[in-house]
């Protein structure tokens, strides 16, 4: 726990068959963690811990291959199908061309410490990719992602293509816009699990069900009680499903 460590830099470095984690950020401002590689490791792998990190920037690093722990931690890593390759719990840090390969759990875990905890702006969350993880990004568990205003939190240019469960996981989540991205044979697209009190923006993005079988039945959008905002429009759903290439 280094506290202020602005132009502190961690770069170029390839971690393997650690045993617990990669590279944590923990009590630590302003350090940046730029063109690193992780593969075959074991908890959660590029981490802010506690929720205090501010500043940071995760930028051009790969996480592969992310396994289960395999030992109690006392933290959400020592759960089963529990670990995750990028384990943001600050939003006012950067996210930029990353990519998450392989995790057995998520790809991106946006995991809050406490409920409107993150009534403040997502700095940058730009041009990350996720594939062939149980789930791409997600909110779920935890606390959920929700911001004051559309304008304060992106989430633009994803790339999350072949995961297995769920391309992106909402839970009790809104605020934010998702922009310029490509979603792809992922068994459900988007799921907004209980986002009661704000609409998310789906903008200039592509949503395809199946590249290999277009009508399998694979669900594009899945929504409860919530409004989708797409291109400006509203669609209020119980449930909304579509099996072909969709612009929202």
């Amino acid at each position: 726990m280094c506290g202020d460590s602005y132009g502190s830099i961690v770069a170029k470095n390839v971690v393997t068959n650690s045993l617990q984690r990669c590279f944590v950020i923990h009590g630590t401002n302003g350090v940046t963690i730029d063109d690193n590689v992780a593969y075959k490791t074991r908890g959660h792998c590029y981490v802010t811990e506690d929720g205090s990190e501010i500043d940071n920037t995760f930028r051009h690093n790969l996480g592969a291959e992310t396994m289960d722990l395999g030992a109690d931690n006392g933290q959400s890593d020592s759960n089963v199908d529990g670990s995750v390759t990028f384990w943001m719990r600050n939003i006012k840090n950067h996210w930029i061309d990353n990519v998450a390969a392989g995790s057995k759990g998520v790809g991106y875990w946006f995991d809050m410490p406490k409920k409107y905890f993150v009534l403040n702006p997502l700095y940058t969350f730009k041009n990350n990719a996720a594939h062939s993880s149980a789930t791409g990004v997600s909110m779920y568990p935890g606390m959920g992602l929700t911001v004051a205003n559309k304008d304060s939190a992106v989430l633009e240019g994803l790339r999350i293509w072949n995961n297995n469960m769920v391309g992106i996981m909402m839970f009790f989540s809104g605020g934010y816009k998702i922009l310029n991205s490509v979603i792809v044979n992922n068994k459900v697209g988007i799921q907004d699990t209980f986002a009661k009190e704000q609409s998310i923006l789906i903008k200039d993005t592509r949503i395809i069900g199946s590249l290999s079988n277009p009508s399998i039945d694979a669900g594009l959008l899945y929504t409860y009680n919530n409004q989708m905002w797409t291109n400006g429009q509203v669609r209020s759903l119980s449930s909304y499903f579509a099996t072909h290439s969709s612009d929202v």
